[in-house]
């Protein structure tokens, strides 16, 4: 089972803070949807995404966490679901030049919606 849906290794996409000779990755996981984990020690959960790591990055066995930091947000994620959609923010912020982008926000035609939409349409057509 996949426990996280992103992750970023910032050695290598901010090798300027985060690349020490020597060292190896810096990974940043995101563990989504977070309610499962919130009940379990930080131990758990550094033990269960170590495993993972191990599974998906078959050059990472052998190699050993030496630091771990876990940060638990129970509100801080969207989360899909039915009547979510007046919840999602706009793309366009008040800042100028700064935009939002995810599936997270307002897209008008969402690809859920065009992939609902032909699904419609096969299933009406004549």
């Amino acid at each position: 089972m996949r426990i996280f849906s992103c992750f970023a290794d910032l050695a290598l996409t901010s090798p300027e803070d985060y690349y020490i000779e020597g060292q190896g990755s810096l990974l940043q996981c995101v563990l989504t949807p977070g309610d499962p984990y919130m009940s379990l020690t930080n131990d758990k959960i550094i033990e269960r995404v170590s495993k993972q790591v191990l599974a998906l990055f078959p050059s990472s066995q052998g190699l050993e966490v030496i630091w771990s930091s876990v940060v638990k947000i129970a509100q801080s994620l969207y989360r899909e679901g039915p009547g979510k959609d007046p919840f999602r923010p706009d793309q366009k912020t008040p800042v100028k030049n700064f935009f939002l982008a995810g599936s997270y926000t307002k897209q008008g035609v969402r690809q859920q919606a065009a992939l609902a939409s032909n699904k419609f349409d096969r299933n009406h057509s004549s």
